[in-house]
């Protein structure tokens, strides 16, 4: 997730500071043998194990674009959209349209 992105949205949905500073100012580095490399920023996903990580994700998604002829699947961190119709070329039409508004999203 775009930390940026989910900071947005956890201010829109008025969710407590002390949450959203749990995404800011995070980092990482790597140990490679007996070696350390620099702090690096964390500028996207959410703690791996994190309880609140199933909640992100839902706030994130809350507005992921939704229509009647495109069934949205979510599972953990992939989504998957899904079309039916007479003709391929109806559904790969439709399919098409939905990924442009993705896109945008």
């Amino acid at each position: 997730m775009w930390h940026n992105g989910l900071i947005y949205k956890l201010i829109q949905f008025k969710i407590p500071n002390y949450l959203i500073n749990y995404l800011r100012n995070r980092t990482f580095r790597v140990k490679l043998n007996h070696t350390l490399s620099a702090f690096g920023n964390i500028k996207a996903r959410t703690p791996q194990g994190s309880i609140l990580r199933p909640l992100l994700y839902t706030i994130y998604t809350s507005d992921f674009p939704k229509t009647n002829q495109i069934m949205n699947c979510f599972f953990a961190d992939d989504a998957a959209i899904l079309a039916q119709g007479s003709t391929i070329n109806y559904v790969m039409h439709t399919l098409q349209k939905d990924l442009n508004n993705i896109e945008k999203w």
